[in-house]
């Protein structure tokens, strides 16, 4: 008989128990902290690559066609500034063949509203040409003009990298110092010391910035 009392006590604690647990867990609260927010903008690295074609123009003498390749290899400050080199390497082509390496580093100004940059620096390089009767030296040096737009760009929610196909334009105000006095491009000659060079080239490529 003393036991009934202990066996009852039993059996509500067991009823009671839990109704507590399931009434504890539904008043429950669950905080969400938030950390920091995803970068939305900071200093990385940048790299791209591009094919380009265009002319190398000598005042007096004559258009060397040209095409190759441009690399992009640098730092991206933020969304709107870049410090980079440009190399390349171009191959002449018609009546006078031609192979020519050069090296620039451009400060680049990307705008927000619109995916568009532009960008300015020095460059310099060296070309070399040659034909059946003769050929031509020439290191030259100077300024580049640079305009990309920007028709395709992917970006991740959480970092502030940018990857995308860009198409450009770019002109570079030279100045020749040529090696020899006969200067031959498809087959128009000219003695030449040192000449201004234009140089316009398009191009398209892939860029993270």
């Amino acid at each position: 008989m003393k036991l009934r009392p202990l066996s009852l006590l039993g059996a509500f604690a067991a009823f009671l128990v839990p109704s507590l647990v399931t009434l504890a867990a539904s008043a429950q609260q669950v905080i969400y902290v938030a950390g920091p927010p995803p970068s939305a903008d900071g200093p990385r690295f940048r790299g791209g690559v591009g094919l380009e074609a265009g002319a190398f123009a000598i005042p007096g003498v004559g258009v060397l066609g040209l095409a190759g390749i441009q690399g992009q290899l640098g730092g991206q400050i933020n969304n709107n500034w870049a410090v980079y080199a440009i190399p390349t390497l171009d191959f002449g082509f018609g009546k006078t063949a031609a192979v020519g390496i050069s090296a620039g580093v451009l400060a680049e100004y990307t705008l927000d509203a619109i995916p568009l940059s532009v960008g300015v620096g020095p460059e310099a390089g060296l070309l070399a040409a040659f034909s059946s009767d003769t050929g031509f030296g020439a290191a030259f040096y100077g300024a580049r003009l640079h305009a990309a737009f920007y028709p395709v760009v992917a970006k991740a929610i959480d970092r502030p990298r940018r990857k995308g196909l860009y198409i450009g334009i770019d002109v570079g105000f030279l100045a020749g110092a040529f090696g020899g006095t006969t200067v031959t491009v498809n087959s128009v000659s000219a003695t030449a010391g040192t000449s201004i060079l234009l140089q316009p080239m398009a191009t398209i490529g892939y860029a993270a910035f």
